[in-house]
This record gives structure tokens, sequence and C-alpha cells, in this order.
């Protein structure tokens, strides 16, 4: 462990440096995060939520929605549900089933909750003011341990500080930067390769049992499909620096201990995955073999400059460019907004992350020295690191045979390119720190007062053993002509010029292909583009263009100048964070984002002092540029929201609350959007999910909707949410099959289905003050209609249901039916319940209804009191799922699934209690699995304990 991260010593006083510097660069460019009172969180960035709009009672700014991305999975997906796994955690008990969507389903289980992984757990249980560091957070360990990584391989102090400047400010971690599934892995990226660096060259217990710790902690984090391809580059790293260090010599005992530290990995995380298994193998998802997941590629190639050029996708959304994707939502502001509200995917989706044009410009300019050098030193790390990110990158692009990775077991059914981004951009950004490395030894190995630690001495011992045991790869091979090594000659005495084929490389792929039609695109822009996205063409597009050239230039000049004279290669630091300043999205208007080029320039001011080593003048400059940034956010009347509490209840929450009994919610257009529900403790039947209990899912579009002609069921299959919105699909012989908005307002369906929402006990519809449920014109001439009063009329409406079922009732008159019968194909039996669910309530039901009451409704727990005068079927409305255990009277009892989808115990005469304990049998074993995987690790910790305490 103390060789894993040390940071208290003297001799690592250089890591304390380089973590007080990240810190700065995140207090600097997020200033108005830190210091302004602003917000990250994506349940502020677009309406909808506890009421329709914005949060109850926020009157701060908002952005203009110019955030080519799914914000809606983190605003309604994700943010939810890390409030309830708190709240959860916050009661003592395990964030195991989720009682508040879908009338009950798993939370753990569905693995993007992030309910075991322990940097989440914290952010879960801090107050909500608080999660914003938690996601700047992020981007400090991906920074810190992308250096300590570099550092360990034997890069320099500079070269291994502009490495995680190129990381934690990199697409990965900002495009994405509150979508938490992904940036929980992507932070853990680096401390995976670190403590795999330091296991290949040190395959200790100690080290071991850290390298597979972090695994875990990578199983842990979010999204399976970025653990996997984490691993994946992991995995590969670690062979080939078994390789490279050892030429093959212990590649068989480390790739044995490669293949203990996966499988203790995978015991530790078993909690986690053993659930998620089960639940994938008997649930509803779209991850299905053979659908084509594994292999979908960016249909368009161009878009691999936005890798470079990221703010030219820069551009409010418009229904005009997305005509089926965006709903429109007016509040009193000079335009509508327009937003996602199901998880369609933008160019930065498909892209997955950006690197910038400097990272890029790095990498290769040192791939073209070490290849003209023909020197073995950084040669291998540089090649990997390009390499395995090109090929990640060409996959998303269809590129064969790189795609053909999407083919493979596992691979077939992760979709790469958002999921996969971690690893190229990762990959790019090392090769770039790494390509400076190679710059700074250009100049007859001179580095100036650029500080080597001792780690990065380590570094530079393996390497100098890899040149020596390539027979002095600097002289010419036997065999090679004479033209040939004159050729090779003449340029070793020329790299200088390197950089500028790079340079001229760049240029022309950008006059050849975007810039032309950008100049075109800005100078008709009107023509092209509607009323709300043309102004924003110039200043994001045509000048993110311009932006990408002078950083492109600048590089060319600080390389040229430093690998001739020795001076000036500080200022390529100071680009990257000007380069990537620029390029982080913050919602400004377009007006704003011309004035982006004040704090600009000053940035480029900084960079010249520190090409010229002008200290005072760097020191000014950037006091000037942190002051500009920060005046012009806080004067920008758009941008990042105001620091808010999105889950603020208003007074219909405490109204519901106060109702007497247990009950479900069934809110329509924004009102309780899912997974709203969740955060503030009420009941409901809607969804967003990545998982759903196939019953339930077939419940809906058989029972509580009216499927549409042509409805494209899959597309919203996994998001039920109240919103008009529905699509169909269509073809057309020009443009073959595409997708189309229609409305059909909520309200139509919970009347027509009205006794299918009763059945789950739904007795109040949340609907917007505009929306009145009882004059549905659709629906006017129909008999039997059923009349809500309406008794809640304030920021909402809430109409009563007053022919609700109770939640837990008996049934006496029902029919068993083998489930060789059942539609759906499901073990066991289930119980088709024969009582009238509409119309005027009998007596019997009135007696039914008394004997039963629901005496504890937990999280994990439903203990029911019943009392009944002949044997009976106790039916609890909550879905029916395998892991839930029933108890009558302390004895286990056999639960049957009533009308396919519910829970019922059969009971004989007499008064009993009833308790549903939710513990699946998945995760008894997981537990047990992990268990065994965290005896094993502290068995490996075990000797240095003992070290550890003999010097003390």
């Amino acid at each position: 462990m103390h060789s894993f991260l040390e940071i208290s010593s003297r001799k690592n006083l250089p890591n304390i440096k380089a973590l007080l510097i990240y810190l700065a660069l995140i207090s600097a460019l997020y200033a108005p995060v830190v210091f302004g009172g602003k917000s990250l969180q994506p349940a502020l960035y677009q309406p909808h939520g506890v009421v329709r709009g914005w949060p109850y009672g926020y009157e701060g700014r908002k952005p203009v929605n110019t955030f080519n991305v799914d914000l809606a999975t983190p605003a309604y997906y994700e943010w939810p549900v890390n409030k309830l796994i708190g709240d959860i955690y916050k009661t003592g008990s395990l964030p195991l089933w989720n009682p508040y969507q879908a009338a009950g389903t798993p939370l753990a289980a569905d693995y993007s909750t992030r309910a075991f992984f322990p940097y989440q757990i914290l952010e879960d249980l801090s107050p909500v003011w608080m999660w914003d560091f938690f996601i700047l957070g992020r981007l400090l360990v991906a920074g810190f341990f992308s250096y300590l990584f570099l550092m360990r391989v034997g890069l320099s102090f500079p070269a291994a500080l502009l490495g995680g400047i190129f990381y934690m400010f990199s697409g990965t971690m900002v495009w994405f930067i509150n979508l938490e599934q992904m940036t929980n892995g992507a932070m853990l990226l680096p401390v995976l390769l670190y403590s795999l660096e330091v296991t290949v060259r040190r395959p200790a217990r100690t080290q071991i049992a850290v390298s597979a710790v972090v695994c875990a902690l990578v199983l842990l984090a979010g999204q399976p499909e970025v653990a996997l391809y984490i691993l994946f580059l992991g995995t590969s790293y670690f062979i080939f620096r078994a390789l490279s260090l050892y030429k093959g010599k212990r590649f068989l005992s480390l790739n044995i201990k490669l293949a203990f530290i996966l499988a203790v990995g995978l015991a530790l995380a078993a909690p986690l995955i053993f659930p998620f298994l089960q639940f994938v193998s008997s649930g509803y998802h779209l991850h299905r073999p053979r659908v084509g997941i594994g292999t979908q590629a960016i249909p368009n190639w161009k878009r691999a400059f936005a890798a470079l050029t990221p703010t030219a996708t820069e551009i409010p959304a418009d229904p005009e460019i997305l005509p089926e994707v965006l709903a429109r939502f007016d509040d009193g502001d000079e335009r509508p907004m327009y937003f996602r509200i199901f998880a369609t995917k933008g160019v930065w989706d498909w892209m997955g992350g950006y690197t910038g044009i400097l990272s890029v410009f790095l990498a290769l300019t040192g791939i073209f020295i070490v290849l003209a050098k023909r020197s073995a030193e950084w040669r291998g790390m540089i090649l990997f690191f390009s390499c395995f990110g090109a090929a990640i990158f060409l996959k998303h692009f269809g590129v064969r045979p790189f795609v053909w990775l999407g083919y493979l077991p596992i691979f077939n059914i992760a979709w790469g390119p958002r999921w996969a981004s971690p690893t190229w951009v990762f990959s790019f950004c090392m090769a770039g720190a790494i390509g400076y490395q190679v710059i700074l030894s250009c100049k007859n190995h001179v580095y100036g007062d650029i500080y080597i630690s001792e780690e990065s001495a380590s570094g530079a011992i393996h390497n100098s053993r890899e040149m020596a045991s390539a027979k002095a790869p600097h002289r010419s091979f036997t065999g090679e002509s004479s033209v040939m090594s004159s050729v090779r000659i003449y340029i070793q005495k020329r790299l200088h010029y390197l950089p500028l084929i790079v340079f001229l490389i760049f240029l022309a792929l950008y006059l050849w292909i975007p810039l032309p039609a950008v100049v075109v695109l800005s100078l008709k822009r009107n023509l092209h583009f509607s009323s709300l996205s043309a102004p924003y063409i110039i200043p994001s597009m045509l000048a993110g263009h311009v932006e990408t050239i002078l950083v492109l230039t600048a590089a060319l000049i600080m390389t040229v100048h430093y690998m001739r004279t020795g001076k000036g290669i500080y200022g390529l630091i100071g680009l990257a964070v000007v380069e990537l300043w620029w390029a982080i999205p913050r919602g400004y208007n377009h007006q704003w984002l011309y004035l982006k080029a004040i704090p600009f320039v000053a940035g480029l001011v900084l960079v010249f002092a520190l090409y010229k080593e002008r200290w005072r003048l760097a020191a000014s400059a950037a006091v000037f540029f942190f002051i500009a940034f920060l005046w012009l956010d806080l004067k920008a009347p758009y941008g990042f929201p105001d620091r808010y509490n999105p889950f603020r209840e208003p007074p219909y929450v405490e109204f519901l609350k106060e109702k007497e009994g247990h009950f479900r919610v069934m809110g329509g257009y924004g009102v309780l959007y899912p997974n709203y529900s969740s955060a503030v403790g009420l009941q409901d039947v809607r969804y967003i999910s990545a998982l759903m209990i196939p019953a339930y899912q077939q419940y809906r579009f058989e029972h509580l909707q009216v499927v549409l002609d042509n409805e494209e069921v899959p597309s919203s299959s996994l998001w039920f949410t109240g919103r008009p919105e529905r699509v169909i699909a269509l073809y057309d012989d020009t443009i073959g099959r595409y997708f189309k908005f229609v409305r059909r307002g909520i309200e139509e369906d919970i009347r027509e289905r009205l006794p299918y929402y009763s059945l789950l006990g739904v007795k109040y519809i949340l609907m917007p003050p505009h929306i009145e449920l009882n004059e549905t014109p659709s629906l006017e001439g129909k008999t039997g209609m059923p009349y809500l009063p309406v008794i809640y009329d304030n920021e909402i409406k809430i109409y009563e249901n007053p022919y609700v079922l109770p939640r837990s009732f008996i049934a006496y008159d029902f029919e068993m039916v083998s489930s060789r019968d059942a539609q759906l194909n499901l073990p066991g039996y289930q119980v088709r319940s024969q009582h009238p669910i509409v119309g005027q309530r009998s007596e019997s039901r009135q007696h039914e209804k008394e004997g039963a009451s629901i005496e504890e409704y937990g999280f994990n727990k439903v203990v029911i009191k019943a009392s009944l005068e002949h044997p009976g079927l106790l039916v609890l409305s909550d879905v029916y799922f395998d892991g839930w255990e029933a108890y009558v009277d302390e004895k286990p009892a056999q639960i049957l699934r009533v009308n396919r989808l519910l829970r019922g115990v059969l009971l004989q005469k007499g008064k009993h209690s009833v308790e549903f304990r939710y513990m699946p049998k998945a995760l008894k074993l997981g537990a047990t699995v992990g268990a065994g995987g965290f005896i094993v690790v502290v068995v490996l910790l075990i000797p240095w304990r003992r070290h550890y305490r003999k010097h003390r």
C-alpha cells in the first residue's frame, strides 16, 4: 500500500504540488461553480421534476440548451435515484428495491444506479448542495491519477502534469460531467492503469490485492459497458507492459497474476454483478445479442473533427434539426426552450468525448520523432496508446477490421460510441503527454530545470533496459541501404521540421474538409438554419475552427522553438489549459459566446508569457483571465444555473403525505416526472429505467396505455413518463424507415384504462393546472367514463380516483392457472382474480378491504395484518419478482403471481401476520462470493501489515 500512493513524504512534494495545481485549475475553469454559486446538476438544466417546469420556487438563471447530448438520462433517471439511495442508506437499509417506481422494481440490480460504489454513496449521503463538488471531485481524481500513472512510467513532472490536464478536462469528463454512470468509471481508468503499472513492475501480494480492489471499484462504478471497455484497456496494457519490460521472460507468471486480479475483482463486485445478471436474464432490456448494438457506427465520418473542435457542435436544440426528438416548454422567456424527454442521442453521445487538437498534435509529433530517431525510449508506450485509441475511435466509425470487436461475446451487447469513449480519449491524452516528453528530450536531452522524481527515474531505468536489449536501435539495421541511412541521418539532424509536417497535415485536412463548409454555412446561416440556431453559427462553429487553427499554430511555434533553443516549452501547458477552457459548454446565448474572446485573449497572453518565461507577466495574465472569465459568467443572462435543491417539495407533496393509508399516484405532462417520486417518497406507476420487469412492461402496454397504430414500442419501453409525445414508425420509399412524434394526452389513457390503474392502487392523478381531466375532447360521447373529483387546485391539480382498490385485500373467488396457460413464460403458478375492479364497490369488497391492512411498508420489507372468515388469497398490489420471500406467522410461504403481475399468498381462516422480504438468492450468493474475495484481499495484505507493525 505504501508504494501504491505516497504523498506524505518529502520526496513526494511534486505530487502535492501537482494536486494543488489541479485544484487551482478546477477552481479557475469552473470558477462560476466554485465561487459564483452556480451548479452542474442536470436536474437544473431543463424543466420537469417535482413540478412541470423548473424546480418549485426556482427563480435563478437558466442555460440555453446548447448541450448536444442526452441530458434526460442524468436529469430524470440518475438524479432522483441518487436522492433515493441516500435516503435508504440513512435509514440503515440496503438499496435493493425501489418501491416508488413501476409498482416496485429492483434498484441495486439495475446496475446503473451505482448503489454500491463508495464514492457515489458518499455523494448520495451528502446534502444536495454539495453534489456539485463531488462532480468536480471526479475531475480531480481523473487528473491526479493520470499524473501519478505517467510519473510511474517515467515521464518528467511537466509531461505528467500535462497528461493529467489533458484527461481531466477532456470531453469524456466535461461533456458528460453530470452523467455519473459514465464519469465514475472514467475517473477510475487512470487509477486502474496506475495500479496495474505498479503491479507489473513489482507484483507483490499487496499490489495484487490493491489492483483487485480497483478492478472491483470499476465494476461497481456504474455502467457495465464502461467497465467492460476500461477493463479491456487495462488488460491490454498489462499484457503490453509484461512483454515490453521483461521481453517475455515473465509473461506467463504475470498473466496468471492478471487473471487472479480480475477474478478477485469480480468476486469483490459479486454482490452487484450476480443480481444484475439475474435481472438481465429475466428482465426486459434493449441489449439483446445479434441486434447490431456492438457494431453500431457513427454514420457521418466528418463528425470526427468534433473530437478536435468540440465547440463547433455547440448549437441550441432545434426542432428543425431534430424534429422528432425534442419537446417544447414555454416559461415566459423571449424564446421557448426545446429539450429531450427520452434518452435520444446527440452528437456528443455518438462521439463520446473529445481531446482537442493539442494532445493529438503532440502525440503525432512524438510518433514521428521516435520513428525518425529509431529510438526505443517511449516508442512502445506512445505507439501502444496511439494505436489503442485509434482502434477504438475507428471502430466507432465502422472501419474494418476494428469494428469486428463488436462481434465478440459481451462486446456484441455493448453500445460503444458513448460508453467506450473513456478508453480512446484517455489513450490519446496519454499519447499526447508522452509526445510532449519526447519533444523534451530532443534538444540534446536538455531538461533545464525540469524536475524528475524518483518514480520517473525508476521508469527511465526500465526504459533504458529496453533500449539496451534492443541492441542500439539508434544505429542502422543490418542490410539498410546507404540511401535510407543517409535520409534517416538527415532527418535526425532536422527533427524540428517534424512538427511542421504534422501542422501541415492538420492544416490541409481542415482546409480541405470542414473549413470550406463552415465558411459557407456562416455566410448563409440564415438560409441553412432556423432563427433559433442561425445566430450561433459564427460564435460556435466558425469561432471554434478559428480557435483550433490558432492553437495548432501556437503549438507549432513553441515546439519548434524549444527543439531549436531548449526554451519555451512551458507555454504548451498553458495552451492546453486555454484550449480546454474554451471547449467547456456553459449554456451561454450567442451574444455571450462572442464575449468568450476576452478571457481567451488573456489566456493567449498567459501562453505567450510562459513561452517567453516571463513569470510576472504570466501571473498578471492569469489573474486577468480569471477575473475576466468570472465577470463574464456572473453578468451572463444565460449559463450554468444557480445552485438550488431540485427536490424541494411544493405544498402538494405534503398534502398527499398527510393522506391516510397507502396509495399510488400517476402524473402527466411533466408533473412529478419519473423518477422524482422516488426523491420525494410518493409511490408511482411510471418509471425511467435501464432494466424492467417484463410482466410490468407488458402490463403497461396492454392495460395502462392505448397502443397507437405503428407505435415504436421499444423506443419508449423503458421510459413511461406521462408526456403526451408518442413515437410511431413510418416508411417512405425515398428515405426508408423513419420516426415521428404524435400526441396523445395521458389523461385519455387514464380515463379509458382506469380499472387497471385502480388495480395498482392509483388513488391520485396529478396534472398541470391547464389540463382538465374530466373534459377530454377525444372521449366526448363515450358512455361510462368515470368522473374524478378535484381535491387540490394550486400549483398543480390533484384528482381523486374513487374506484381505487386497496393496496392489500383478501380475495375469495379466484382461479388457479398453470404457468403454461399464462401469456408470460415464467415459472411457478399464477392466480387470476375474478373480482370486479370497476363500478360500485360491493358489500363483500368492503368486508375484504377490512380484512387486510398494511402495518409496515419499508424499502425491502412489507408487513400485513390479515383477518379471514374462511380460507382466501391475500393480494398485495406490488409487482411479483423473484427474490421476494413470504412468511405467514413467521413460517415460509409461497408467493403466487396474481393476474400475471401482483403478489399473493394463500391464507387459512383466522388472523395472520404476513411479511414480505426482498432478499434475492443471487444477492445472497454474491455476498458469499464477495466475502470470499474480501478474505483473499485481507490474506494478501497480511504480510504488509506485519511489516508495518514491525517497523512501528
